[in-house]
């Protein structure tokens, strides 16, 4: 089930993280500031981890994804941060219950949502500005 997308830039800064449901599927968006990481989208079992320390981290739900960013990062070359907000989401909508960021590290950020139960999920990349927008089916 792997869903991979590739990147229009070697380094895209996280700009912002929202989550959101609607009538038929809940929403992950990652906004960036120029370009989109490649990505892997994958089916997680516990126990899971924080990267790159291996620390376990808890996610509510029963279903797990693993969200990887292969150069979508938080942190910037100079030290500082593009995002500084919210990287904990707990919204129990109907099918996305916890997001959490399970790491930032040499421009590979990593996330966990735990859903209600397996989900269909889809994936794609918008422009203007540049998005990667997750739903996962109720």
């Amino acid at each position: 089930m792997p869903i991979h997308g590739a990147a229009t830039t070697t380094r895209a800064q996280i700009a912002d993280l929202r989550v959101g449901t609607h009538d038929a599927y809940d929403r992950i968006v990652f906004t960036f500031a120029a370009g989109t990481p490649e990505y892997v989208i994958e089916k997680a079992v516990p126990p899971l981890t924080r990267d790159p320390s291996g620390q376990a981290v808890q996610v509510e739900g029963t279903s797990y994804l693993r969200i990887v960013l292969h150069g979508g990062t938080v942190q910037l070359p100079d030290g500082g941060q593009s995002y500084a907000g919210v990287t904990s989401f707990t919204p129990h909508f109907a099918k996305l219950v916890d997001l959490q960021s399970a790491g930032d590290f040499e421009a590979v950020g990593s996330w966990y949502a735990g859903m209600s139960a397996d989900a269909c999920v889809r994936a794609f990349t918008l422009s203007a500005p540049d998005r990667l927008v997750i739903d996962l089916q109720h």
